[in-house]
């Protein structure tokens, strides 16, 4: 299990260098469940990996923390456009696309701020021993491995 806590009023950090921290961490580990609540008026992320689950095969995860303005006309907007931000980055086949499909919204409020914390797949978690290279031998071990591409639906066959 893994916590990661932005505590805006202790200005230890930006909220940049937390995005940054988590999404380093995502991409170093393979993160399977991501949570998200506060404490008093920090950010909580809560999670475990597919280690700590000893599971494989399953999508791996990461997250992006955006801060949102409830009262704001416009916010369906800018959950649209952080939701598009990070498609454009999702492009498997280049080589600078990030791996990141978004999934979900977390919603975190509080009574001075609210968090919009956009879930997203960045890989499969494989079993080390049958992933080759894997453990003490060699190899990252942990490391995501990208999104394969599946077989598109019928519906969507052009």
């Amino acid at each position: 299990m893994f916590t990661f806590v932005y505590q805006p009023k202790a200005n230890r950090e930006t909220l940049r260098e937390f995005n940054a921290r988590l999404q380093e961490f995502c991409s170093e580990n393979p993160v399977v469940n991501i949570e998200a609540l506060h404490i008093g008026d920090n950010l909580m992320l809560q999670g475990s990996t597919a280690d700590d689950m000893d599971v494989d095969n399953v999508p791996t995860l990461t997250a992006v923390v955006r801060t949102i303005d409830p009262a704001d006309a416009d916010l369906e907007e800018q959950l649209d456009g952080l939701i598009a931000q990070e498609m454009a980055k999702h492009n498997p086949e280049s080589e600078e696309g990030d791996p990141n499909l978004p999934i979900r919204f977390a919603i975190v409020q509080t009574e001075r701020r609210a968090w919009a914390v956009l879930v997203c797949v960045n890989g499969v978690a494989e079993d080390e021993e049958e992933g080759g290279g894997g453990g003490e031998d060699g190899g990252d071990g942990g490391e995501p491995a990208p999104v394969p591409a599946g077989p598109v639906a019928a519906g969507f066959q052009g």
